[in-house]
């Protein structure tokens, strides 16, 4: 999330904060990988969608302006997967990962309306997420 003071957002010369959040992600896609020994390190990739939010206000709140965003893109990746322990837990193996996404979502602009005056919002948006996971293999 970021804020940026001071930006010129309303109507020539207004001055207000703004606000643009990530609200969610899902994903659809595989991996591809070659198990060695213990370790299996791997590419990923596929389809993603994401929710963004954009939230404004005036200096003075007299005017407020949100707009969202559902934009459809696309993430890829790489991570490795190391098989702690053999047999943990009910006969289950320990499996414990790191995984890189990089998500990228393009460019969307939406409308969006406030009294006297009209304006569209364009969302640029990509992401990075790094992602630590335990799991037992049955």
């Amino acid at each position: 999330m970021g804020s940026t003071p001071s930006v010129f957002i309303f109507f020539p010369g207004g001055i207000g904060t703004a606000q643009a959040k990530l609200k969610g992600i899902w994903t659809i896609g595989g991996r591809a990988g070659w198990a060695m020994g213990n370790w299996m390190p791997y590419f990923t990739g596929g389809y993603a969608s994401g929710s963004f939010g954009f939230a404004a206000q005036s200096l003075d709140s007299t005017t407020t302006e949100q707009a969202t965003a559902h934009p459809a893109g696309a993430y890829f990746g790489g991570g490795i997967d190391w098989m702690a322990w053999r047999n943990v837990v009910a006969g289950g193996d320990l499996i414990v990962g790191l995984e890189y996404r990089h998500y990228d979502f393009g460019s969307t602009t939406v409308f969006s309306a406030i009294p006297g005056f009209t304006e569209n919002i364009t969302f640029r948006t990509s992401s990075d997420v790094v992602m630590a996971r335990a799991s037992i293999k049955f």
